[in-house]
């Protein structure tokens, strides 16, 4: 059941053909500005900069983040681009990118990372709780990529990466 508006025929036409469709907004701005200090407020109880360890999964620990996933607009969205009412999350990642930050998430296939089946019906829904602007190094697409299957890639080994490779299991690589 779709419980609003998700993508219009257009936007799930482009996504199919493109694999992406940006803009999408699912948050007001208010929701937005909240869920942004409910972030700052986890940080700073985390002591600073949040480590690999606490950034993923982070839904099964605050209820702010769990109400973003479970928020109706976010439903509509992933529900009308997978074409099913019947939908799970799998993962929630936070990913913190400060403008000027020598941190950097490279290019990327996310089923690099995990274990997606072949081909992937699950989608990454990207939400920026602040302004994205090339002078912070907002997210960029690959145009249907998505389409030529899993790509190789080099990894790069910087101490800058927030990507974070890892085995089965959870042991980091």
């Amino acid at each position: 059941m779709v419980f609003e508006q998700g993508l219009t025929p257009e936007e799930i036409g482009f996504y199919s053909a493109q694999g992406y469709v940006s803009p999408t907004e699912v948050l007001t701005a208010k929701e937005a500005a909240e869920a942004y200090e409910h972030f700052r407020r986890y940080e700073s109880c985390l002591g600073g900069c949040i480590q690999h360890g606490w950034r993923f999964k982070a839904h099964l620990l605050l209820p702010w983040l769990a109400d973003i996933i479970r928020h109706p607009r976010v439903v509509a969205v992933v529900q009308s681009a997978l074409n099913t009412p019947h939908i799970l999350c799998w993962s929630s990642d936070i990913f913190v990118k400060e403008a000027k930050d020598k941190k950097y998430t490279g290019w990327h296939q996310d089923s690099t990372y995990v274990a997606f089946s072949d081909p992937p019906d699950v989608l990454t829904l990207w939400l920026a709780l602040t302004p994205s602007t090339p002078e912070s190094g907002c997210v960029r697409f690959w145009p249907r990529s998505h389409l030529r299957g899993q790509l190789d890639h080099e990894e790069g080994s910087s101490p800058d990466s927030l990507l974070l490779k890892v085995h089965a299991r959870g042991i980091r690589q």
